[in-house]
């Protein structure tokens, strides 16, 4: 009895369940409009899915990574084997405009990344909050912009007919793909194990710039005094500055090449310099060996262990908090590609060609909306259906004339629609009504159920023990 009440109630669950459905599809077809659905049946746009598929954050993230390796090969390719001056570039590689041809697409795709910034830039709501982050607080940010600003320093450099120019321009794009290789390391970050480690790099960074501060003025301090003690009167020149700060920086990695001339000059050996310009004075070289035996000791086993310490801690309290850095960073980078346009470098220029298109379209609706009656002349474009389907896509409001019967047709379908919502309301309410029904009456089944068993066993218990005082009663009477 009990199962087949379940039973009952699941059949009438998915009756209703089922009937919800099938009304829904009547409603749909009966309202389907060519202009407002994409389609009935299975009759949808797989060019448009195409698309959404590829303007997944993480599709996205794939073929901008892709092309940016190109451009990282292609930087490099430039740099060490076709970076010449204007005019004097290979013939079969420039078809005589001056420039090599990869040199011309290298300059295109920076080009590019330039109008991307800008894009970023147009699109943020927090502008104020954008310009902060390309000076202070985004590392990622940061490599972007020098890189880009190092670019068009070099590229203005290279324009000038100059023998000194040029090799500055070649100077300053052999340190400007640091900056490109460096801004290649944000992929990493969609990675759990490596993510956290570059925050991880950061605070260490952070960390060693304050530290420095100490070793500043030990590696100052040894090396004025050690070299006043070896030397008088020198030259004020590039020489001076080396002697004084090259020696206690080398140092700290263990680099002592400088040791060995000071030890021979103390003991008064010293008959050619090799390290300095002229052999140390005697006595000024010993003073200066007792330096070099005080200065290791504060440095190499104090300053740098203390260092270490310094790391040790950062590391632990990052390592602690990966996961949730880690997040962050997630969130950082899908947020970063859902923004970013759907071509990548140097294709974004279709892009922007594409928006520029948009708004053109835009500006030109409106324009119709706002004047119909004195654009008659015109008024197909707001019959056309090429133009409302564009309308639509790129949801611009106002743009188009509705005739009497479609506008008829709306009210309708608003109509219709607000009633089926109404209905279903009802029905859930019903139904949430004779679900607590159904439940009270499984609960009282059970319950009585259970009384039944109860009284059953209590009435076989009396029989029993009625039965057991019958036969000792006999036996007492006997």
């Amino acid at each position: 009895m009990k199962n087949l009440r379940k039973t009952k109630t699941m059949i009438r669950k998915v009756s209703k369940k089922m009937t919800d459905e099938t009304e829904i599809r009547k409603i749909d077809r009966n309202n389907a409009n060519e202009f407002f659905d994409r389609g009935v049946d299975g009759d949808y746009n797989y060019l448009e899915f195409l698309y959404h598929f590829l303007n997944t954050p993480f599709v996205k993230f794939i073929y901008h990574q892709v092309w940016y390796l190109f451009f990282l090969i292609l930087f490099s390719y430039v740099i060490l084997c076709d970076f010449n001056k204007i005019n004097q570039a290979n013939e079969n590689s420039s078809m005589g405009l001056g420039i090599s041809i990869p040199e011309i697409i290298l300059i295109i795709w920076v080009f590019a990344f330039i109008l991307e910034e800008i894009y970023k830039f147009l699109i943020n709501d927090m502008k104020k909050y954008f310009i902060k982050k390309i000076f202070v607080g985004d590392l990622w940010q940061g490599f972007n912009t020098g890189a880009i600003l190092l670019y068009i320093i070099a590229f203005i450099l290279r324009l000038i007919d100059n023998e000194q120019c040029f090799k500055a321009a070649r100077i300053i794009l052999a340190l400007d793909i640091i900056l490109w290789f460096f801004k290649a390391l944000k992929a990493y970050t969609f990675l759990r194990q490596l993510g956290p480690k570059f925050y991880m790099i950061r605070e260490m960074l952070l960390q060693l710039a304050y530290f420095m501060l100490i070793i500043l003025v030990f590696m100052f301090a040894f090396g004025v005094s050690s070299t006043a003690l070896m030397f008088q009167n020198l030259e004020l020149n590039i020489g001076l500055v080396k002697n004084v700060f090259l020696p206690g920086y080398f140092m700290i990695g263990g680099e002592y090449y400088t040791l060995d001339e000071i030890m021979s000059a103390s003991s008064g050996e010293c008959s050619e310099a090799e390290v300095y310009e002229k052999c140390p004075d005697e006595i000024g070289a010993a003073i200066t060996l007792a330096l070099y035996v005080i200065y290791l000791l504060f440095l190499n086993i104090l300053l740098v262990n203390l260092l270490i310490a310094i790391f040790d801690n950062t590391y632990d309290k990052v390592e602690q908090e990966a996961n949730e850095i880690w997040k962050f960073q997630r969130f950082e980078l899908v947020s970063e590609y859902y923004n970013k346009p759907f071509l990548p470098a140097p294709f974004l220029l279709f892009n922007i060609f594409f928006s520029m298109a948009k708004f053109f379209f835009k500006m030109v609706a409106k324009i119709l909306s706002k004047n119909k009656k004195e654009f008659d002349g015109l008024k197909f474009l707001l019959k056309n259906r090429l133009f409302r389907f564009l309308a639509k896509k790129w949801n611009y409001s106002m743009i188009y004339e509705l005739d009497d019967l479609e506008e008829k047709y709306i009210n309708v379908l608003e109509k219709n629609l607000t009633n089926e919502l109404l209905r279903l309301r009802e029905k859930n309410k019903k139904e949430k009504f004779e679900a607590r029904i159904d439940e009270n009456y499984e609960k009282l089944d059970i319950l009585t159920s259970k009384f039944e068993e109860f009284i059953d066993r209590g009435n076989i218990m009396l029989n029993q023990s009625v039965q057991s005082i019958d036969k000792k009663m006999e036996k007492l009477l006997r």
